[in-house]
């Protein structure tokens, strides 16, 4: 792009992939940056930048305020990777339901709630935020929209955890409405943000992953009864997807593995 006396670098990014190839793509949440002047939201985003994946799932609170633009304006010039990477986010509290976020993204159907397929993947992105989580509409449109669904693997992402052993912990309405319809449909991977830690659980065959070490204040996060691991770490998560299997990987900002696990 060339305007006035400025030329920027050339970037590339990815359109979707057939269901029979391979997709690599990334997943973290809570950005946040603002308590440290955006240093290890910066960190973070540069080791996703280095992976270069397809694109990229957030799982809200990208910014503290949504209804201030610069934040957002921060946000962008700290995340290197979107130059290259799509990027696909779903609305945590932070995001105060600007008009900014719905300015900044332009998403599958109503922006609050979608889907798209990638690859041998079904993605769903919820609005797990009071406003929203309880209304009619969305519920009918996920269950519909799961009874649809042919892809090899389902993953569904929003912000407030289904379980977590984190300051916020598990989130009860977000349970008490979505966790069965999860089960009845096979969905493999929920991935929620909203506590600022990595903790991975299983319940009744579905993966459930707080990956909320976007560069947030870290929290606290110990360990339940569903839980396989957790840590207090600022974190990613990369995975790797065929029609075969799903290989997941958390890395930390030391480029650590600090857990992964097969889905075949």
């Amino acid at each position: 792009m060339i305007s006035d006396d400025f030329e920027s670098k050339i970037f590339s990014f990815y359109t979707s992939f057939k269901e029979n190839e391979t997709i690599n793509f990334v997943v973290y949440g809570d950005n946040r940056g603002l308590w440290d002047n955006w240093q290890n939201a910066s960190n973070i985003a540069k080791a996703i930048e280095e992976k270069n994946p397809h694109f990229v799932l957030n799982t809200g609170d990208l910014v503290d305020n949504g209804l201030n633009k610069t934040q957002w304006i921060t946000f962008f010039s700290a995340s290197n990777f979107t130059h290259n990477s799509t990027l696909y986010p779903i609305l945590g509290n932070h995001e105060l339901n600007s008009n900014y976020y719905f300015k900044y993204f332009i998403l599958p159907n109503n922006e609050h709630w979608y889907s798209f397929d990638n690859g041998p993947v079904h993605f769903i992105g919820l609005d797990s935020n009071l406003r929203n989580a309880f209304r009619f509409s969305q519920l009918i449109w996920l269950i519909r929209n799961l009874k649809s669904n042919t892809q090899k693997f389902t993953i569904v992402f929003f912000h407030h955890p289904v379980y977590s052993s984190g300051n916020h912990g598990s989130t009860w309405y977000v349970k008490f409405l979505w966790k069965n319809i999860f089960e009845k449909f096979g969905v493999d991977i929920v991935f929620n943000g909203h506590d600022h830690c990595y903790e991975r659980g299983k319940v009744n065959d579905v993966n459930y992953i707080v990956t909320g070490g976007g560069g947030a204040p870290l929290y606290n996060v110990g360990a339940s009864w569903w839980t396989i691991s957790s840590e207090k770490t600022f974190h990613y998560c990369y995975v790797s997807v065929n029609q075969s299997q799903l290989t997941f990987k958390a890395i930390n900002s030391e480029g650590l593995v600090i857990d992964d696990f097969l889905i075949n």
